[in-house]
């Protein structure tokens, strides 16, 4: 039997093949529990019930006919003759923890976080639209607090590895509790009153968080994924809640939150009252065959003055390649989206072992250094969109200590989306400016 702490599993959905049902129905919980367990079809009209994927006419095993989902397969192979086994959440949790942040909001943040609160009382969904660096991690403890004390459940997901990384150190950094932890590195389920996950590992659970909240929501995978929206939704309690928070919301996410009685919370400012540092635009011919004269120059400073760098390429290929250009004084490491010690890399990173890093856009979001600059090669190429430029652009000036920083954009052709980022920063820190009046 695959499972053995039956217990550690509720609110989740399992998948047990016909041998496995009858073990799981002669075990001591399954009687105990019986009443509390639900036994369905694991595909039905055609979805899977973990990944909610179309189930392709052509996914059948040609000798029995048997059905399978090809979408969800790495998570572990889902056949029509399987059973989905659904536990419901019966909220007993046995560590009943708090925030212990002793930190402060700004005024600014403090509204937000009452609109937090007062979309959990009404129970509405509701968006949170703040600039990066603007605290909305912090901006949501009064929100995580309230549902905590009420014996709630709740989901903290967000589409990407490093994302949850980063929000699980500020959790664990201000939370005297336990909380689960679970990605594609990290999947053992435990049970707890707070989950901080990828939304692929939210697919292993069933109508079970009272409070669920999205970070980065604009992002790939999750961005255009109705699949994965449906997942979210399946994870709530029906009458669960559910916050999005975004740096760059699309205009059919705002709209779907006004469709759907949501609220929208907007910040232009960062937690330190600074200006998003502006984007340069510098037009260079060939950066892969030898780097931009000014970035190089620029580059050397970093032996002596006690900042880093982050570069952002367009294609894994750039990686080494623009590695193999910078000057051999620096300490530098590459970082993509498959590299398996891409964790650890941006931890060396972190404790200030590298002078700095070359990324793809998986570094994009969801990541603090300080101090640090970005420096952007090609931007005009298609996979740097505006979103994403604006993102990139937001890993600069985080810090209170270190608020400023370069962000410059090198590349041979104008692009119209590098203009509107450019723009748009300073469209924001004038907002900002005002709302301050």
């Amino acid at each position: 039997m695959r499972f053995k702490k039956w217990e550690e599993l509720y609110g989740c959905k399992v998948f047990l093949t016909t041998s496995e049902l009858q073990q799981f129905q002669r075990t001591c919980f399954y009687q105990q529990e019986k009443r509390n367990i639900k036994i369905r079809n694991p595909f039905q009209s055609e979805v899977c019930q973990r990944c909610f994927g179309q189930i392709q006419k052509h996914w059948y095993y040609p000798e029995t006919k048997i059905k399978y989902c090809w979408h969800c397969k790495e998570m572990g192979t889902i056949r029509s003759n399987d059973h989905l086994i659904i536990l419901i959440d019966p909220k007993r949790y046995t560590n009943m923890e708090r925030i212990n942040w002793k930190g402060h909001l700004t005024a600014s943040q403090q509204k937000i976080a009452d609109e937090h609160l007062l979309a959990w009382d009404q129970r509405r969904h509701h968006l949170t639209y703040a600039v990066t660096g603007a605290g909305k991690t912090e901006m949501l403890y009064p929100l995580i607090n309230r549902a905590l004390g009420l014996q709630k459940r709740i989901a903290l997901v967000a589409p990407r590895i490093d994302v949850v990384l980063e929000l699980a150190r500020r959790i664990e950094k201000n939370f005297s509790g336990e909380f689960l932890i679970l990605h594609g590195n990290q999947h053992h389920i435990k049970y707890n009153q707070l989950v901080i996950c990828t939304i692929q590992q939210l697919m292993k659970f069933h109508q079970t968080f009272d409070l669920i909240i999205v970070d980065e929501v604009d992002a790939f995978p999750l961005i255009d994924n109705s699949a994965l929206k449906r997942v979210i939704e399946m994870a709530r309690e029906k009458d669960g809640v559910i916050h999005y928070l975004s740096a760059t919301p699309t205009n059919k996410l705002l709209k779907e939150v006004g469709h759907a009685q949501g609220k929208v919370s907007f910040l232009a400012k960062r937690y330190h009252g600074h200006p998003l540092p502006k984007i340069k635009i510098k037009f260079t011919r060939n950066w892969r065959k030898k780097l931009p004269r000014t970035l190089n120059r620029e580059l050397l400073k970093y032996q002596k003055n006690k900042r880093y760098f982050l570069i952002f390429v367009p294609q894994i290929t750039d990686l080494s390649l623009v590695s193999a250009m910078l000057p051999k004084s620096l300490h530098v490491k590459t970082v993509y989206a498959n590299d398996q010690q891409r964790s650890d890399t941006i931890e060396m990173f972190r404790r200030g072992e590298l002078h700095g890093l070359i990324a793809t856009t998986i570094l994009e979001r969801g990541v603090t250094f300080s101090p640090l600059d970005v420096y952007i090669l090609g931007g005009e190429e298609r996979i740097f969109t505006y979103e994403t430029i604006l993102q990139m652009a937001g890993r600069c000036g985080r810090s209170a200590d270190f608020p400023t920083g370069n962000v410059w954009i090198f590349a041979k052709d104008f692009s119209f989306k590098m203009y509107r980022a450019q723009q748009e920063i300073i469209f924001l820190n004038r907002i900002g400016v005002q709302n301050e009046m």
